[in-house]
């Protein structure tokens, strides 16, 4: 296995490369490849006759070689292979190449390893991790906007929430002049070359929010999970920031206890309190008169309050997603009064507790971007009382039982279970709150339903249950692949289904 220094190693002596997956990661993998002069072979299980039709001209004109179907073996004979994050590391091609000691590197590790001289922050988390770069993104953006044009900063969002690092190194000019923000996710991290005791001295602020189960059907428990995500503290530089939420903290630290060395960090470990601090008082230093306010302790022990008036964000979680952004904001330099600023003008995200509609005083919800439990219990805490929940779908290997809960279960008048793994969260959730179960059919099945029409049903059975002051919560807990094909789907199709009313 290479150790970390030997990262740049790997990139220089990459005289062919075989890119796993012609999506998105993996073509702008292949065109930093090409205008290297590194050959490129582009494999994809998909058809090339599937493929994009751009995609396949651009590697036509490029001279890249194509192979679609399967992963053969030509794929073993390049220097290196990147993979895209979604492709298990178990397909059989991955484990030879391990067994041969062919580097496997991801896009991001590339990409990152490229531009070291800019200021960057990695963010990371089960839940909330689009939620907080898009949050500090604005911030930052808000801040350089003011700065006179020769001290301006490119921020950059880039990593899982969207655009690939890589396409931005050959078109940004001076990392020194550039702010990334990169969302990573545990698959990501996956594909950085690593050992037990590497570094990579890349980010200079490492944030991870949360760590709570999901993705099982790709680890094999929790703990391997959580030991992936942690690998983001790797990536630090040597004066760079951790900031962790209590309890992953926690958790971490029962799985590797040595792994946050106070003597190690000292004060630049900075933690997202379990229970964050809100008081009730007088703003100082602002133009308003009181109201409540968000304590954030800074590295050096001193408090800033934020005043919370007025702020979309629904949610207790919300409140630490808003934590992290302050931190990471004060860490960039940004002053108090400017974050704020940016903070109370933040518009929520599509798909994450987003408000859709009042009916009759019943409000709707969307929350389908909670794909795990976890992200339903922290939608459940937001209200508090009198939820219609609509939840369903893939369970990705998770255990549902934390929602045998009656205290967290009292506030749901009715529970309408949908998709593959109804029955799951239908014997979880017994004996708490009432529940009605409208599918638990495959979409691949011959007789599958329509995944519009079953949301739609369960709107409409939702509405008819629902009384003056009731939310409306769609918040799936599960994946949304059993009925559409992304979780984006599936929020458009409850949005569509509430407008009809």
């Amino acid at each position: 296995m290479k150790t970390v220094k030997d990262i740049y190693d790997i990139i220089d002596g990459i005289n062919s490369i075989a890119v796993l997956g012609a999506g998105k990661s993996g073509i702008e993998t292949a065109k930093w490849a090409r205008m290297k002069g590194i050959n490129v072979l582009l494999s994809d299980i998909r058809p090339i006759s599937s493929w994009p039709k751009d995609v396949i001209e651009w590697c036509n004109k490029n001279g890249v070689l194509c192979e679609g179907g399967s992963h053969s073996g030509q794929i073993l004979s390049c220097d290196a292979i990147s993979p895209s994050p979604g492709i298990p590391l178990s397909i059989p091609v991955l484990k030879e190449a391990r067994k041969k000691n062919i580097p496997i590197i991801g896009e991001l590790a590339i990409g990152l390893s490229l531009m070291t001289d800019a200021f960057s922050i990695g963010i990371t988390g089960t839940n909330g991790k689009t939620t907080v770069t898009t949050l500090i993104g604005s911030i930052l953006r808000d801040w350089e906007c003011k700065k006179a044009e020769k001290d301006k900063k490119e921020v950059i969002l880039c990593g899982n929430i969207g655009t690939p690092l890589i396409s931005y190194v050959n078109s940004v000019k001076g990392y020194d002049k550039a702010r990334l923000v990169i969302e990573i996710s545990s698959f990501q991290l996956d594909l950085f070359p690593h050992g037990r005791h590497d570094e990579h001295h890349l980010l200079d602020v490492a944030v991870l929010l949360n760590i709570s189960q999901d993705h099982l059907e790709r680890y094999k428990d929790i703990e391997q999970y959580a030991m992936s995500k942690a690998r983001l503290f790797s990536l630090l530089k040597p004066n760079g920031y951790g900031i962790i939420g209590e309890e992953a903290l926690r958790l971490l630290t029962a799985v590797s206890p040595a792994m946050f060395n106070p003597e190690d960090y000292g004060k630049r470990l900075l933690i997202i309190p379990e229970h964050i601090e809100i008081k009730d008082e007088k703003m100082q230093n602002t133009s308003s008169q009181g109201g409540k306010a968000l304590t954030v302790t800074l590295p050096d022990g001193s408090k800033e309050l934020y005043n919370l008036n007025g702020i979309s964000l629904i949610g207790r979680h919300n409140l630490k997603n808003i934590y992290a952004s302050i931190l990471m904001a004060r860490l960039s330099n940004v002053a108090q009064e400017e974050i704020q600023q940016a903070i109370s003008q933040f518009i929520p995200l599509e798909h994450r507790l987003e408000i859709v509609r009042e009916i009759d005083e019943i409000t709707f919800v969307n929350d389908s971007k909670a794909t795990n439990i976890d992200a339903l219990i922290s939608a459940l805490n937001s209200f508090d009382s009198g939820i219609i929940l609509l939840a369903g779908g893939l369970k990705k290997g998770q255990d549902f039982s934390p929602l045998n809960d009656p205290l967290l279960l009292k506030k749901v008048k009715l529970a309408i279970l949908f998709g593959k793994d109804a029955r799951d969260l239908e014997k979880a959730m017994a004996g708490h709150c009432d529940i009605l179960v409208i599918n638990n059919k495959n979409r691949n099945s011959t007789d599958a339903p329509n995944g519009n029409h079953i949301i739609t049903q369960g709107v409409r059975l939702a509405y008819r249950h629902a009384a003056k002051g009731d939310v409306v919560l769609f918040s799936p807990a599960c994946a949304s692949f059993d009925l559409f094909n992304n979780y984006k789907e599936r929020g458009k199709a409850f949005k569509d289904a509430v407008f009809k009313l």
